[in-house]
């Protein structure tokens, strides 16, 4: 486990997005693999309009933790010391809940279903079980190497981290490459808040001028949000311009201009909406602060769950908002309890949580 002198310091605050952003993952999940069979197959979710909002900005907000936490660390340590961190942290946990995500599918597959065994094919499963199960933790790894690069050859120069988002649009999407690519900006963006110390700033900028602001944002949200539809999803249109057709390169930009636009503005709302839940004290603290200190085992155990065992078991029900919340509590307090367990073994804890 890290020594409390390793750790970062708790910000309380970014806790709380942290948790309210796992607990949109795992709702989000309950509602594609949790509704039924003809629901997943039809792809209905992408019209869910739920689902739609917490798509817009979910897994951006949770870049942008990501990135405000490590700046700690990125700002203090020594490349050395990074790197091996993160290997522990990130690399560890990702090949080792991919491991035990595979040998189910191995089970299931082939011992239990009787499949033929072929050595290359299992090969080539476990590894794109390895790179796409998790790919948030890899993704979360190559922003690190790319801001250390950032960091120690160009000065944190904002140009740098523009030039890799506009270089990013004519490399590949496959292996999951356009879900890094769009997350990316906000990974530096919460590093270079907290590097840089954002927040100070807004103590001298008059209350009435936040609010203004902060509501225009909301307004706008709302706007932008009445035409995300099922090609505004990362997943559906993607990222890159590929291929010489013009008019089909000009509407990738635009989609992806779009959706930065309404990820950024939905993150605000949310920031404020939290802040200010959080000043009223109408929020659970202490539930999220919990959930943010367990989101590793969370986001990994509750991705095996919901897309191997609870879609099989939800195969003949319909979508209902009451099944789909239900769905997400059990879940969240079944991958808590898993993640106390593990913690208990030192193995375990390095293995599967990076040493959390």
């Amino acid at each position: 486990m890290l020594d409390n002198a390793q750790r970062p310091p708790r910000n309380e605050y970014i806790d709380i997005v942290k948790g309210v952003a796992i607990v949109l993952v795992v709702l989000g999940h309950s509602i594609q693999f949790g509704s039924g069979s003809d629901f997943r197959v039809a792809n209905l979710f992408f019209s869910n309009w739920v689902y739609r909002i917490i798509y817009s900005f979910h897994m951006p907000l949770f870049m942008i933790t990501g990135g405000f936490l490590a700046s700690y660390s990125l700002t203090k340590k020594n490349v050395v010391d990074i790197v091996s961190t993160r290997i522990k942290s990130l690399i560890f946990p990702a090949v080792s809940w991919s491991t035990l995500f595979a040998s189910y599918d191995f089970v299931v597959k082939y011992l239990k279903n009787g499949e033929s065994i072929r050595f290359l094919k299992i090969a080539k499963s476990y590894i794109k079980s390895c790179l796409f199960d998790l790919w948030f933790l890899w993704a979360m790894l190559v922003c690190i190497v790319l801001i250390l690069i950032g960091r120690y050859f160009f000065k944190d120069r904002i140009w740098f981290y523009f030039a890799i988002t506009l270089v990013a649009l004519f490399l590949t999407d496959n292996w999951n490459f356009h879900l890094y690519k769009f997350n990316f900006p906000f990974f530096v963006a919460g590093y270079l808040y907290n590097k840089n110390n954002i927040t100070s700033r807004f103590k001298n900028v008059n209350h009435r001028k936040i609010l203004m602001g902060y509501g225009f944002v909301v307004i706008i949200y709302i706007l932008l949000m009445t035409k995300y539809d099922y090609n505004s999803f990362i997943y559906t249109s993607k990222y890159a311009i590929i291929g010489m057709d013009l008019n089909k390169n000009l509407q990738q930009i635009m989609i992806d201009v779009y959706r930065f636009a309404v990820a950024i503005c939905g993150i605000v709302v949310v920031l404020g909406l939290l802040y200010g839940a959080k000043t009223a004290q109408l929020i659970p603290t202490k539930v999220l602060i919990a959930l943010s200190k367990n989101s590793l085992c969370i986001y990994s155990l509750s991705h095996f769950l919901n897309s191997r065992l609870l879609m099989k078991i939800t195969e003949h029900v319909s979508f209902r908002y009451g099944l789909v919340l239900l769905e997400t509590f059990v879940m969240l307090v079944l991958t808590y309890g898993i993640a106390q367990i593990l913690k208990k073994g030192k193995v375990f804890g390095v293995l599967l949580l990076g040493g959390r």
